[in-house]
């Protein structure tokens, strides 16, 4: 009979497995369904996911390959997406592109903060191509603010992005980046960087097959001869670059290239000449409508050619070219090459009005020039000397850094060999311990084993003489062997209880003494617990040294400090006498105590025998 608790308890049980029997297909089913269905609902999550990335990221792919083409529409595109949530990664690439669609429109940049993060961020993350395009677009921002020397850098890390042996290197980026520092070094009056960028320019431009674009940069050289004052080398160059033209099919082109010779002659004197590569100039399609009434921001042709006839005596052409020059000599920045144009026309034609008039007006000019020259002179002096002392924190702030690491770095490596050494000690003491023990053991084997043939010989010497004889010899030979065995159990004995004396209190405390930098004397009782020390792992040490009471109290301690291991560097500051007194002492203990003649080294030998 059960309780009636304990049937009610068992009938809840049965009814609870009666309700999981009833439940467990259905169970059963439900997992079967969960699993079949998990692996969609997966590949949805991550479809989703991918979904929302992918999609942002081709919007501004779609962009980017009208950017160059479309940027004001891309710039519209890209203030809609501002406010839309989105990655870093993607918020990154908006920007870049936003400052790439702005470089393009002419926009000027008025912040570098945004770039600076950029740039940053792809120097970390992105491709080659990524980081030579924001940091080209990082310079142009400096290079909107006025900062020349920052633009410079900046587009000098660009170009050291660049891998040119690649097949997707982004050329005609590269190839914009050498033509800003170009014209940066123009600015600078640095023709010699600028001819230099040039050229690379113009190889970028071969390889990318753009020959007109190549053959202007070299054209840009002449321009770059010609303010240097190199005259007839600009003369030169510009007829070997109107050949390459040539024989490139583009005469139109080649043409334009003669006003470089026809500003080069006009500087040397040379008027016929000068008229004669002005008349080919004029036999492009861009001036050839009607050369003289030419529209179009022509400042220069014209003043070329009043010059020209200004130096040919004909002062009336000279001054008709000069009025067409009027009227277009504010937007290219002529006024004083105008002015002073028609002031040596009306020299020539003697009209004193006229004369004081355009006199005063060059004079004027000139004026404005020279304090232009001298304003832009020292906005970039101030330029460079802000970034020198930007430059020169950066450094600093740099090197601290720099010597903190190190600093840092030594700490850790002394730590790590002290541990190491420490290690190495310990391990070095534990080993020679179990080298030592085991001699011990095989030791004392080895005289159990000869005991037992002595044993043995001794009772097979009762059988006959012979055997006797036989056994004597046996007995003798096994004698000698437990002699030497008994001798190198002594002396193996003397070495465990030198290694046992070394290990002990009182010597690790006179080692840390010798470690002090105060005084190296040490006291009358650690003195009686070496004596005691040695004398308890030596028992007949003292009887062996001190056999005749011959020695002095100064000559046992050394004696004692021989014993414990010490060597006579340490010997000589823990007893406080010099080097040679300690040879002296050592060599005459051995005379004394072991009636011995030799060396120091023999007595310390002899000593650490002592079992």
């Amino acid at each position: 009979m059960l309780p009636q608790g304990r049937k009610k308890a068992e009938r809840k049980k049965s009814s609870n497995n009666f309700g999981l029997s009833l439940a467990y297909p259905y169970l059963c089913t439900m997992k079967r369904y969960m699993l079949s269905i998990l692996p969609l609902f997966l590949a949805l999550c991550l479809m989703a996911g991918c979904g929302g990335r992918s999609g942002m990221h081709s919007r501004l792919a779609a962009v980017d390959s009208i950017v160059d083409s479309h940027y004001d529409s891309a710039l519209v595109v890209l203030r809609d997406m501002d406010s839309l949530p989105m990655r870093r990664s993607d918020r990154m690439y908006m920007e870049l592109l936003r400052a790439k669609a702005m470089n393009k429109a002419s926009v000027p940049f008025t912040t570098d903060s945004v770039m600076r993060q950029v740039a940053r961020y792809y120097d970390r993350r992105g491709s080659r191509n990524q980081r030579l395009l924001a940091h080209y677009l990082l310079g142009c921002t400096y290079r909107d603010l006025g900062s020349a020397p920052r633009a410079l850098e900046e587009y000098q890390r660009a170009v050291s992005q660049a891998d040119t042996t690649r097949a997707d290197c982004d050329l005609p980026t590269l190839m914009r980046v050498h033509s800003q520092m170009s014209n940066l070094y123009m600015m600078m009056r640095l023709s010699g960087a600028a001819l230099r960028e040039d050229s690379i320019a113009s190889q970028i431009c071969q390889r990318m097959g753009d020959v007109q674009s190549a053959l202007s940069f070299k054209q840009d050289a002449c321009a770059v001869l010609y303010q240097e004052g190199k005259y007839e080398e600009c003369i030169q160059a510009a007829q070997a670059l109107y050949d390459e033209y040539v024989s490139h099919g583009l005469k139109d082109n080649a043409a334009l290239v003669y006003i470089h010779s026809v500003r080069s002659c006009i500087a040397l004197k040379d008027f016929p000449k000068a008229k004669y590569y002005l008349d080919n100039y004029e036999q492009s399609t861009h001036v050839r409508g009607d050369s003289r009434n030419i529209s179009g921001r022509l400042a220069p042709y014209y003043i070329c050619r009043g010059n020209c006839f200004l130096g040919l005596g004909m002062p009336d052409s000279a001054e008709v070219y000069f009025r067409k020059a009027t009227k277009d000599m504010h937007a290219m920045n002529n006024e004083s090459a105008v002015n002073n144009g028609l002031l040596h026309t009306y020299i020539l034609k003697h009209e004193t009005d006229s004369i004081c008039k355009y006199a005063d007006l060059a004079n004027d000019h000139i004026m404005q020039d020279f304090n232009a020259t001298e304003a832009d002179a020292t906005i970039r002096a101030k330029s460079l000397y802000d970034y020198g002392v930007e430059r020169q924190i950066a450094e600093e702030k740099s090197q601290k850094l720099h010597r903190l690491y190190t600093f840092f770095a030594f700490a850790v490596l002394a730590m790590l060999l002290l541990i190491s050494y420490f290690l190495r000690r310990d391990e070095k003491k534990r080993r020679r311990i179990i080298e030592l023990n085991q001699a011990i053991a095989l030791a004392k084997e080895n005289l159990y084993v000869a005991e037992e043939l002595q044993h043995a010989a001794l009772n097979a010497q009762q059988d006959n003489q012979q055997q006797l004889e036989n056994a004597e010899n046996t007995i003798q030979e096994q004698s000698e062997l437990i002699t030497g065995l008994r001798k190198k159990l002594e002396k193996l004995t003397s070495v465990k209880a030198n290694q046992d004396i070394s290990n002990s209190p009182i010597i690790l405390q006179l080692h840390n003494v010798l470690k002090m930098p105060s005084t190296k004397n040490i006291s009358t009782i650690r003195w009686q617990d070496l004596k005691t020390t040695i004398e308890e792992a030596c028992p007949s040490f003292f009887q062996v040294v001190n056999k005749n009471n011959m020695l002095s109290l100064l000559e046992y301690r050394m004696c004692l400090l021989v014993k414990a291991g010490f060597v006579p560097s340490d010997i000589e500051i823990l007893m406080g006498i010099g080097r040679k007194s300690s040879a002296v002492y050592r060599k005459r203990l051995l005379k004394k105590v072991f009636n011995e003649e030799g060396g120091a080294k023999d007595f310390d030998r002899l000593i650490r025998e002592i079992q």
